[in-house]
């Protein structure tokens, strides 16, 4: 990797060094980027029917959709398992499902 100077970093110490500034300084929130980024890519504020509908209770059928509208193998989630997991094991799954996508909604 080369340094801000340009210069060629080899050594291990050297190395792990510049890696952890580099990320330090990207995700300080007092980073001229980060505030840049923002700025160009920020979000448009929510209509008010739009933001209401976030209070809103999950439907059980709206999260088995959701479920069934992912790819079943492309990625497994946080836990590991891919989305085809619980699609073929709804039957199984659902009650519990159901009853974790509602308490983190809330």
């Amino acid at each position: 990797l080369r340094n801000n100077d340009g210069q060629w970093v080899e050594d291990d110490v050297a190395l792990r060094e510049l890696v952890t500034k580099y990320y330090k300084d990207l995700f300080t929130e007092t980073n001229d980027r980060n505030i840049i980024f923002s700025m160009k890519y920020g979000f448009k504020p929510l209509e008010a029917e739009v933001a209401s509908n976030l209070d809103r209770e999950v439907g059980n059928d709206e999260i088995k959709e959701a479920l069934f509208d992912m790819g079943a193998w492309k990625a497994p989630g946080p836990d590991g398992y891919p989305a085809g997991f619980y699609q073929k094991n709804w039957s199984i799954v659902d009650t519990k499902l159901n009853e974790f996508v509602r308490q983190v909604w809330q």
